[in-house]
């Protein structure tokens, strides 16, 4: 087998690998334990909102299960979709008020730097 014959390691070298070892070791204790303290400040940060993952995610459940289990919600989902055939209409139709809305609010923000631009 490659690598397998035993090569006889003088007191130097065992030195050399002993030095070494302890030098890593050092270097990666003080590596480890500055970025276990990053990752601790990052868990605090994180804290207020890590406690509602659970809780969040039990309430989304449970309105997923009463739009699927109940009848209320059923008739709501039925609803849905034999009404999504109009959202096309409905969202063109606030498409249009909305553009209306953003120009005239464009004329009236023009007016106002036409009025500040006359005032210097």
């Amino acid at each position: 087998m490659w690598g397998t014959e035993r090569r006889p390691v003088s007191n130097q070298g065992l030195q050399q690998i002993r030095c070494n070892s302890e030098t890593f070791g050092a270097e990666y204790a003080s590596k480890n334990l500055r970025e276990r303290l990053a990752l601790k400040g990052l868990r605090e940060k994180e804290a207020p909102m890590r406690k509602w993952y659970w809780p969040l995610a039990v309430l989304g459940l449970g309105g997923i299960g009463a739009l699927l289990l109940t009848s209320t919600g059923r008739r709501g989902l039925r609803w849905v979709a034999s009404n999504l055939h109009r959202a096309p209409d409905a969202l063109a139709g606030w498409n249009e008020n909305a553009q209306r809305e953003l120009d005239r609010i464009q004329v009236a923000l023009n007016r106002v730097a036409e009025t500040l631009d006359a005032v210097r």
